[in-house]
């Protein structure tokens, strides 16, 4: 999964187990689920005829004109590339390996040669986001701690069962009678620890697509789509200091880790229209509603420590919660030109904003988290594009996308863009066609470790992706 999304734009793993952390991540949403969409940087919306387009603009299953299976594989490779405040650099990968998507499309024509000529039906599955990352920060020589972030939040009486309480539980931090306040081991001694911290993120959400669409006169094209998200997230963060210099206490060495498993539905509605007012024009209108989602997050802390004076130390904490997560809406305007027999461009504009994010609780209020997220996030502008052309039963395609920071002015990463390009080709024939892509998506955006004091480190994050789809028209 790119950067943005699985390790949230330049925030740790924050002090309440769901947050505005999650809100931006089950939100985040990138179109093209089969090759040739893929290829064309997801530029779909006045296009249609292609499955991955269903979940862009619901109008693109009415554009079909025989019925079709389809059948797309993925394998993705991401990378990322850490660089701490003490300058050292560190790269980790992981790989993905999925099904993309899978459709069926029906086209039942209605015999009128114009006016109301077919009434389309699709069904299928599309992905839509993917969160398999791994990412690796090492500090050589620290001047701070993680540490230093749990006393602070214990002494503000803030605390959370994935942090302070488990290192409270085995000692790491401890109450000091005589001062009067929370303390831990390096406030006497100095630093100079090797910090070593891993994040290792899997699942993905994918939507179930039930659409139905009408064409009128081969010029007019209406759909909607009933989505149904099927969303699954899990993370593990192991975050170790070793080599700690001698101290009073005699800490060497300690590992905090956090699990977190998410998994849910969802539902909402798309409405779309793609109209051809000259044969070489299209334009393409999509609302999607917000997604409602409802999940169950299980989640557990562990802190694991050795000290020469207290032998091995050890406390844990774990439970599970359920909540709700309403993403904002979107509005997606599309165009396309068709450029003689054999070629075309493309170009969605999308709009999203992201402070309309909600979480929602029966047995919390989440008041402090939304109001994060009115703050926090803003209304964003994507934008997609892409070419095509055809050389006899070879199509050679093309595009490129832009998705613009979900962070407001102000925040550590409102500059934190992402920028791709993609291409592939496919082979067509009247009863199949093959097709591929390869995608590129990078993003550098700024993560912080902990905040007391601010430990931030720089995370380049580049994602590939190969798509292949295989599918048979009757």
């Amino acid at each position: 999964m790119f950067f943005i999304i699985g390790m949230v734009i330049g925030l740790p793993f924050l002090i309440q187990a769901q947050n505005a952390v999650d809100a931006l991540r089950y939100s985040q949403m990138y179109f093209g689920s089969t090759a040739r969409s893929n290829a064309l940087g997801g530029a779909m919306g006045a296009l249609g005829a292609d499955f991955g387009a269903l979940s862009i603009n619901p109008a693109s299953v009415a554009v079909y004109r025989k019925s079709e299976f389809t059948l797309s594989p993925l394998l993705g490779f991401n990378q990322t590339a850490s660089i701490p405040s003490d300058g050292s650099s560190y790269t980790d990968f992981q790989y993905d390996f999925r099904l993309a998507n899978g459709g069926l499309v029906g086209v039942f024509p209605t015999g009128n040669e114009s006016g109301w000529i077919s009434t389309n039906i699709g069904i299928g599955y599309n992905v839509l986001n993917q969160f398999d990352q791994r990412t690796s920060v090492r500090i050589l020589d620290a001047n701070s701690s993680l540490l230093d972030d749990f006393v602070y939040d214990a002494n503000q009486n803030n605390w959370a069962y994935l942090w302070n309480e488990v290192a409270l539980l085995s000692d790491v931090i401890f109450f000091d009678s005589n001062a009067g306040v929370y303390s831990h081991d390096f406030i006497n001694s100095e630093y100079g620890q090797s910090i070593r911290r891993t994040i290792t993120e899997k699942g993905s959400n994918g939507e179930y697509v039930f659409s139905l669409g009408a064409n009128y006169n081969n010029e007019l094209f209406l759909g909607a789509n009933l989505g149904i998200q099927s969303l699954r997230y899990e993370s593990t963060l192991i975050h170790n200091e070793s080599n700690i210099p001698d101290n009073y206490f005699g800490l060497s060495q300690f590992t905090h880790t956090e699990e977190i498993d998410t998994r849910g539905t969802g539902v909402n509605l798309k409405v779309g229209a793609i109209y051809t007012p000259v044969y070489w024009i299209r334009l393409g209108a999509s609302v999607h509603s917000p997604v409602f989602y409802s999940l169950r997050e299980s989640y557990s802390g562990i802190m694991a420590a050795s000290s020469d004076s207290l032998g091995d130390l050890s406390g844990s904490n774990s439970g599970q919660f359920d909540y709700e997560v309403i993403t904002p809406p979107r509005l997606i305007l599309s165009t396309a030109f068709v450029l003689g027999r054999n070629a075309l461009v493309s170009f969605d504009y999308e709009m999203v904003n992201y402070s309309f994010a909600r979480l929602r609780s029966d047995t919390y209020m989440f008041d402090i988290e939304n109001e994060g997220i009115q703050a926090m996030y803003r209304n964003t502008r994507n934008l997609r594009l892409g070419a095509e052309y055809r050389i006899s039963a070879v199509s050679l395609r093309g595009g490129a996308f832009y998705y613009e920071s979900p962070f407001a002015e102000g925040e550590i990463n409102a500059g934190s863009d992402m920028l791709g390009y993609s291409f592939g080709f496919g082979i067509n024939n009247s009863s199949y066609f093959l097709d591929f892509s390869y995608t590129n998506r990078f993003n550098q955006s700024e993560y912080v470790l902990y905040q007391q004091p601010l430990n931030i480190a720089t995370i380049e994050s580049t994602q590939h992706q190969l798509l292949f789809t295989l599918g048979f028209r009757f």
